[in-house]
């Protein structure tokens, strides 16, 4: 980040939710407002240690003074959240960036469908919050393994009430989510937001398609998948308005190899969610790993940040 995008914080308070769930809130070093934040927004954080990660800001935002987030130490993770978790100490600064927005509430939205897997819990809680002060119907899904391990649990049965479904997946009497049946149920002037493991959100996406416009389904993801970038072998970019061809690496993502090259494509997430980065393809066949295009756009166009070709050529219409 530039001198002129991040804003200086200091860690007010620390408290946990969870054995392995922790809860930050940061503040600006003379107690001023932070720059504006919406529900459902996230800000990149510089974790001691050269890490920086996503998180969801989990706070009220009609408090501008303090940005709050959780952050759950995953030991089998890329070591980001284990360090955040473990250096990480009150009256630290830390650095992050402005905040921002790809998983935004709908205005109008007949009702907001919120369906949360573990930490993926963190934006609702501000979301809902908003929804509340506009009168705006809303149901909460939340699924975790078990009781203990249910971030935000006592908060959450007392600030969405009624609206609040829990689903366990260990223990006895849990019960888990049936996401085709719930989805079935949603009319068309319902949105669904969903943040939480990928087998989670496949899941939500592949009901969304059948019983829904993509325009209503909303996902949240700060990394793309594996597979986005993981042995997918060398192959060839074939820009048709340039008369050039790029090669994308293997272990290099689609969006990767045209920037190398110098071909510009406007990107927000960068892990198949937001839709900046749609182009339209020509010719060559396609994985798709995001979340955001119908099976119908899916036979026009692709997502550089996590789509791969399975050809040995792909032509873009760039």
């Amino acid at each position: 980040m530039s001198r002129n995008d991040h804003v200086t914080t200091v860690v007010k308070s620390i408290r946990s939710t969870t054995p392995r769930v922790k809860v930050f809130e940061l503040v600006q070093p003379e107690d001023w407002e932070l720059p504006f934040f919406d529900a459902g927004a996230h800000i990149d954080v510089h974790i001691p240690g050269g890490h920086v990660r996503q998180y969801s800001l989990a706070g009220d935002p009609a408090d501008q003074k303090t940005y709050t987030l959780a952050v759950m130490a995953d030991e089998h993770g890329r070591g980001g959240s284990m360090a955040f978790c473990s250096n990480v100490k009150v009256g630290m600064e830390l650095s992050v960036s402005m905040p921002k927005n790809y998983f935004a509430l709908v205005p109008g939205a007949h009702r907001h469908i919120f369906v949360a897997g573990g930490i993926g819990i963190t934006p609702f809680i501000a979301m809902i919050k908003v929804a509340q002060r506009r009168g705006e119907a809303f149901e909460l899904h939340y699924c975790s393994p078990a009781e203990p391990d249910t971030p935000f649990l006592a908060e959450l049965k007392q600030l969405a009430g009624d609206n609040l479904s829990l689903y366990h997946s260990r223990g006895t009497g849990g019960e888990r989510l049936n996401v085709d049946d719930l989805v079935q149920q949603c009319q068309p002037t319902d949105h669904i937001y969903c943040c939480g493991p990928d087998k989670l959100m496949s899941a939500v996406r592949d009901a969304g398609i059948k019983y829904l416009n993509a325009d209503n389904l909303h996902f949240e993801r700060f990394q793309a998948p594996e597979a986005a970038s993981a042995g997918h072998g060398v192959y060839e970019i074939k820009l048709a308005r340039q008369d050039r061809a790029v090669e994308v690496r293997d272990g290099e993502t689609m969006l990767g190899a045209l920037r190398r090259c110098g071909v510009a494509v406007e990107a927000g997430c960068e892990s198949g969610t937001c839709g900046d980065c749609k182009v339209r393809y020509l010719s060559g066949q396609v994985m798709h790993l995001d979340f955001r295009l119908s099976e119908p756009e899916r036979r026009e166009f692709l997502m550089p940040c996590v789509s791969q070709a399975k050809s040995p050529s792909i032509t873009l219409d760039l």
